[in-house]
């Protein structure tokens, strides 16, 4: 069997592509997350700190009750979005801020022994069988004159350092997408440049051999492989002289016994020779129509794959969406390879056997050459089709990123200093101290009931759980002046109050049930409003009908939240130092509007313009190319049909209609698994994406139609 480069450049691609995958899911996740985790611990060791230092101190040297201090862990406690532990030095538990104020000194971790935390200030897992999802814990002793009283461990769950850890693969595993493109384009760059150059020459060489000096060497380059095909062609032209020269010798000598007869014959020969030209076509469709058992495989085997690809594009799930995607790119591209290899041939092949369409609206020579071509390019059509369905996916990704960064910036805009206590009415002692140097546009005030989080079951398990009632949040969203649609939920039903997510991979929003302390809710609606701001990064929150709020005050405790906007945003850190002053079990968040931590949203958006850019050019011009080479050869059988009567009007109306075969099969395959493409991304990123499918396609029409009347204008001159 005959080897070739081609598919060590394949294979080559595809090592590439799945080893970049496997050094994604492994090292790259395994690095990422000890990143995360190493940063996390750090921000907790500080606090622990300085919990230690300030807090519990001033607790155990008796300048603050009890009471407050619990209070202020608890309000750490929703600022960390983590708990806060005060333990002896026999494991018993004196203060918990997960737990309500008056239910604390009641529990003991009987194995404890903070050796075991070795030289280490950390330690991950399940906490001596306390927890019952892995927690990562940090300690700092608290020393009072010089001795040891106890220590702080600060518990923050794992789910939380995965989530971010997802978001850090997803960028990855979009590089890598990209990478993975790109080394596709450099390989059919190689492929056009490089094998299929070499091809023409071997192919050339071979007719020179059977003496046929005649074939061209279709090569036109400025590299050595083109100056190789020009000193072949060379070669050829010259052996054709000596061989012409010979002919004329002969015809020289055997002039004088020519009769009218012989010349008749001589031309009879060069009639038949034209005929037997014009149906080369023929001849050649009937040499490469396929079995069509094989054909019925492909066929079945591409529909089954590309609608499986569709399926799985499209399917909600929880984590094995991501694997779902991966998949689906897969199917997707293997289908559409098949159908343009089995599905479509089959099908002219099909209507080239029926007399009735083919012989009507002169349909015999288009049809029959899209049967030749289409075996003979059908790798060139699907490839063509995969770049588009990338660029069109490309443009819906970049816009969804856009849309999401203005919802984002929206998002921590909305509110500039946001303040979380366990006392109400201190609106009046906190605006003076934002008014002193700034401009409050609106202010707005609602009451949070923080939940302990044993009393819940969710499908996604967080540390810090609160419901808010109907009734509060739709005054909050009147005096922020934000959209509210949101329908009053039934005494069993509950609505999710979530963050604003890049890319989730949960996509199954249906049939969500939670739990609060036995009594099971329906999750009928998820708003991604910014209603509480920040808040809604840090905690779980569930919107109640106001009788269901009254029924759950006595499983937790009241946090009254408290919100303002700023006019001059660029005087944000005017009012700083004075809300620092605020009394330390108070919460106070402060929201940079210039900060520039999503900027690189903006970077991606950009990147996936220029990508749908060089796709769908790149898809064009590779088919125009593909096109172009194809009038060349047919070039020849033109000027015999046109020799023999054949009218140009027709031969026009035939190349333009091949043509239109050309470009439109690719396209429409492409606007149909287009849509599927972009509705999954629509689903993770919580965006409508329908106006960008619409306009991608058109605008890709748009590219497609000037490729296709230069196609037809360089046929025209052919």
């Amino acid at each position: 069997m005959k080897r070739t480069i081609f598919p060590k450049l394949l294979g080559g691609y595809l090592l590439f592509g799945i080893l970049g995958f496997f050094v994604v899911s492994t090292m790259t996740s395994y690095f990422s997350f000890q990143y995360i985790k190493k940063n996390e611990v750090s921000n907790l060791y500080k606090e622990a700190n300085l919990i230690s230092s300030d807090y519990a101190v001033s607790y155990y040297s008796d300048t603050i009750t009890l009471e407050d201090f619990k209070q202020r862990l608890k309000a750490l406690n929703v600022y960390l979005a983590a708990q806060i532990w005060v333990i002896d030095m026999n494991g018993n538990i004196l203060v918990n801020s997960a737990s309500s104020l008056d239910n604390t000194g009641s529990e003991v971790i009987s194995d404890f022994n903070i050796n075991e935390f070795k030289n280490r200030y950390y330690q991950s897992g399940y906490f001596y069988g306390y927890f019952k999802e892995e927690h990562l814990s940090v300690y700092a002793p608290i020393s009072v004159n010089y001795k040891v009283k106890g220590y702080i461990i600060i518990h923050k769950p794992l789910d939380s350092l995965i989530t971010q850890n997802n978001g850090f693969l997803m960028i990855a595993y979009i590089t890598l997408a990209v990478l993975f493109i790109c080394a596709f384009l450099l390989l059919a760059f190689f492929t056009f440049t490089i094998i299929l150059p070499i091809k023409k020459i071997t192919k050339a060489a071979n007719e020179y051999a059977l003496g046929k000096f005649e074939h061209p060497v279709d090569v036109q380059s400025n590299d050595e492989i083109g100056y190789l095909a020009a000193s072949l062609t060379y070669m050829a032209a010259e052996l054709n002289t000596l061989e012409e020269d010979q002919r004329k010798f002969v015809s020289n000598v055997s002039h004088d016994f020519r009769s009218p007869l012989t010349s008749i014959k001589g031309y009879v020969e060069i009639v038949r020779s034209s005929v037997l030209e014009l149906v080369s076509a023929t001849r050649q469709n009937e040499y490469v129509r396929q079995n069509p058992v094989v054909l019925t495989v492909k066929t079945i085997l591409g529909l089954i794959i590309l609608f499986s690809g569709y399926f799985l594009a499209i399917k909600e799930g929880g984590q094995e969406v991501m694997g779902n995607v991966l998949a689906a790119v897969a199917l997707v591209i293997l289908g559409v390879y098949l159908l343009f290899g089995g599905f479509l041939p089959m099908l002219f092949q099909k209507l080239a056997k029926r007399k009735t369409f083919l012989y009507q609206k002169e349909r015999t020579l288009w049809v029959n050459n899209v049967i030749f071509r289409m075996k003979k390019n059908y790798r060139a059509y699907a490839m063509t089709c995969v770049l588009m369905l990338c660029s069109v996916t490309a443009l819906a990704t970049g816009f969804a990123m856009k849309y999401r960064y203005e919802a984002m910036t929206h998002f921590r805009t909305t509110y500039t200093y946001q303040i979380i206590g366990s006392q109400s009415g201190l609106s009046d002692m906190i605006r003076p101290l934002i008014e002193k140097n700034n401009q409050i546009e609106y202010e707005t005030e609602i009451t949070v009931l923080h939940i302990d989080d044993s009393a819940w079951k969710t499908e996604t398990h967080t540390s810090d759980y609160a419901v808010v009632s109907y009734s509060q949040m739709k005054q909050l969203a009147k005096a922020a002046g934000l959209e509210f649609t949101l329908k009053n939920p039934k005494q069993d039903e509950i609505i999710k109050i979530s963050r604003l997510y890049l890319l989730s991979l949960l996509t199954n929003r249906s049939d969500v049930i939670c739990t609060i302390h036995g009594k099971t809710y329906q999750q009928i609606q998820e708003t991604t409003v910014p209603y509480l701001g920040y808040l809604q990064e840090m905690m779980s929150l569930y919107l109640v009908n106001d009788k269901e709020y009254k029924r759950l005050l006595p499983l937790g405790e009241e946090l009254y939240l408290y919100n303002y906007k700023i006019q001059d945003l660029s005087n944000f850190a005017a009012a700083n130092d004075a809300l620092d002053s605020l009394s330390p079990e108070m919460g106070v968040i402060k929201t940079d509007p210039n900060s520039s931590d999503i900027e690189w949203v903006k970077v991606l958006y950009t990147m996936c313009i220029f990508m749908f850019l060089v796709f769908i050019l790149a898809s064009g011009s590779i088919l125009f190319m593909k096109l172009y080479n194809d009038s060349f050869e047919e070039k020849e059988r033109m000027q015999t049909l046109r020799k023999i009567g054949i009218s140009g009007k027709i031969l026009k109306k035939s190349v333009s209609n091949e043509l239109k075969a050309a470009y439109g099969l690719p396209f429409l395959v492409m606007a149909v698994s287009a849509y599927f493409s972009v509705h999954a991304l629509e689903k993770m990123m919580y965006a409508d994406l329908r106006l960008i499918y619409f306009a991608s396609i058109a605008v890709v029409f748009a590219v497609f139609f000037c490729f296709y009347r230069l196609s037809a204008m360089a046929a025209a001159k052919e």
